[in-house]
């Protein structure tokens, strides 16, 4: 096996890995909130508020499917509409107080889990990888 396809099978360990993490996440945070929903709802939580085609073309998924996803967010009182500022015919969805409150919290303790976990590497090991994950993610920038 030559070093890309080790990487390549390593990559796809970490997103299984991840996946599952994040559904635990997502469950922490509340029961019925799926894995995709988690990720809108993060974004938000990073971005601020934003129009629909925003999140969809952030995704690149249509306004249908964005739509559904945003309505079922609504529903579980995650999301929440509001008006721009800058047109009040626009409507911009983002995250509530409860949902900005709990994400926070659950991340931190992912978070915190995680960081324990580093302390047992050498310093210039995590240096490393975060510099070669960036590297890594920016040949996949536009």
């Amino acid at each position: 096996m030559d070093a890309v396809e080790a990487i390549r099978g390593e990559l796809s360990t970490l997103f299984d890995l991840w996946r599952r993490d994040m559904r635990v996440v997502a469950a922490h945070i509340d029961p019925c909130l799926e894995l995709n929903g988690l990720m809108i709802l993060a974004w938000l939580t990073d971005t601020g508020p934003a129009r629909l085609t925003d999140i969809a073309c952030h995704y690149g998924v249509g306004k249908g499917t964005m739509s559904r996803q945003l309505k079922a967010l609504e529903e579980l009182g995650l999301v929440e509409r509001r008006t721009a500022p800058d047109d009040a015919r626009a409507v911009l969805f983002g995250p509530t107080e409860r949902a900005r409150k709990t994400l926070t919290e659950v991340w931190n303790a992912e978070w915190e889990w995680r960081r324990a976990h580093f302390a047992s590497w050498d310093p210039e090991e995590v240096n490393a990888l975060g510099r070669l994950l960036r590297r890594f993610n920016a040949m996949s920038s536009p």
